[in-house]
């Protein structure tokens, strides 16, 4: 068995004062009486601290926040980490189980508060070897894996809030790890909900208010993190002086972030009025081009139409002209027909009518004359349908015969417009 530098009239005071005392005053008991035996070189006060909580039945909250206390001092003393040798010596006590959750205890906190995320991720699995249900030794083994940002960080703090003995010591190192676990995109969420949890409880201690400003300061909530960098600051114990620089700074953080994000806001309205008073100078050149636009389009449309009404005009007055060529053309060929069967008609009536006569004569010199009278009329009438018929060089147009003149006289026929120059038509003459 291993001695511890105790004598049993030490033994019986130490059992004697954390006998029937509330939790948190048998922790500060043990701080009181292990703390003097913090040096450098021997970590012999993690077996004296094993031995009377075993002594005592003390309960395991009690041996997390005293290890944690006793852990933060023997850093600050420059006391070594513990070695392979001091695990062996956990089997040579009269508990090795209580020696060995206690010094794992002792081990993990020291490379907790040294930030060695790496060495506590290789070592706290082979603590839970030995302990595969203590929740502290889960919640330094999610710390690590907070701290390097894993991706089976968020798994491994869900599974430490299940364990039935997730208590205060529990919490506060999870806390702890989520304060280094940007990685995560609900962080400040989960940092806000958990100290809020253990406000709430009466865990509210310093390093409580601390991560609960960082968090706020993150979320943009600037005077909420200054009240709560503010109590933790207060509620800092004498003594601690690498926090108290720690506190001071994150306050100065949140001042000149504060500052910082006022002279942001103040940049932004800024901008905002050059951006408002830079798209009203836009707006007002759009509409002015627009309006220009627009003018020219419809005066394009204007000329478009004016051309399309000219053009409409042009072809309809070309279109009458055709049409009263056609019609007079019509009128013209109907005409001449008809003078052409009038004046054959008339040339057979004449020619029976000399026939008629000439049968009746009462002599051959009377059926001579009748028979020359016949040839002589037939050939006028003859005559007389060839001038119908004939075209009119020198005019262009058909010869007007007495009777289409006799037509043109009583509106039967239309007269046909004079000449124009040589002999040439109207639609051929160009004005202009």
């Amino acid at each position: 068995m291993v001695s511890h530098p105790t004598t049993v009239r030490q033994r019986t005071r130490i059992d004697r004062a954390l006998a029937d005392v509330a939790p948190s005053e048998q922790v500060e008991i043990l701080n009181e009486e292990l703390i003097p035996r913090l040096t450098p070189a021997s970590i012999a006060w993690v077996f004296a601290l094993a031995d009377i909580a075993d002594r005592n039945d003390l309960e395991l909250s009690v041996v997390r926040r005293a290890t944690a206390d006793l852990a933060q001092v023997a850093r600050a003393k420059g006391q070594r980490m513990p070695s392979d040798e001091d695990w062996q010596r956990c089997g040579n006590t009269t508990n090795p189980t209580a020696a060995r959750r206690t010094l794992a205890y002792v081990h993990g906190h020291r490379l907790r508060l040294d930030l060695k995320f790496q060495e506590l991720n290789t070592i706290a699995p082979k603590w839970l070897v030995a302990l595969p249900n203590d929740a502290m030794l889960h919640s330094l083994y999610a710390f690590a894996a907070l701290g390097r940002r894993a991706g089976r960080a968020a798994r491994l703090l869900e599974r430490v809030t299940t364990l039935p003995d997730y208590d205060r010591s529990c919490r506060l190192v999870c806390l702890h790890g989520l304060h280094y676990a940007t990685h995560l995109p609900d962080q400040t969420d989960r940092i806000l909900a958990l100290s809020e949890q253990m406000i709430n409880k009466g865990e509210g201690e310093a390093d409580v208010h601390y991560w609960r400003a960082y968090a706020l300061r993150r979320q943009g909530q600037f005077e909420e993190a200054l009240a709560s960098i503010d109590k933790a600051i207060a509620e800092l114990p004498v003594g601690r002086n690498e926090a108290h620089e720690a506190y001071a700074r994150e306050r100065e953080i949140i001042t000149g972030t504060q500052l910082l994000s006022e002279q942001l806001e103040t940049y932004t309205d800024q901008l905002q009025g050059l951006s408002r008073h830079h798209q009203d100078q836009l707006a007002a050149q759009f509409s002015q081009h627009r309006d220009q636009a627009n003018e020219q389009f419809r005066l394009h449309r204007e000329l478009q139409q004016q051309l399309f009404r000219q053009h409409r005009d042009e072809l309809r007055g070309e279109a009458d002209q055709h049409a009263s060529a056609a019609r007079r053309i019509v009128s013209d060929s109907l005409l001449g027909i008809v003078e052409i069967l009038a004046l054959f008609a008339v040339l057979v009536s004449f020619l029976v009518a000399l026939v008629a006569l000439a049968v009746r004569a009462d002599d051959v010199w009377q059926s001579l004359a009748m028979v020359a009278l016949m040839v002589l009329g037939a050939g006028g009438i003859f005559s007389v349908m060839r001038s119908v018929a004939r075209l009119d060089r020198n005019r262009g147009r058909r010869s007007r015969s007495p009777v289409r003149r006799l037509g043109e006289w009583l509106g039967f026929t239309e007269a046909p417009p004079e000449p124009v120059g040589n002999g040439s038509s109207p639609t051929s003459v160009k004005t202009g």
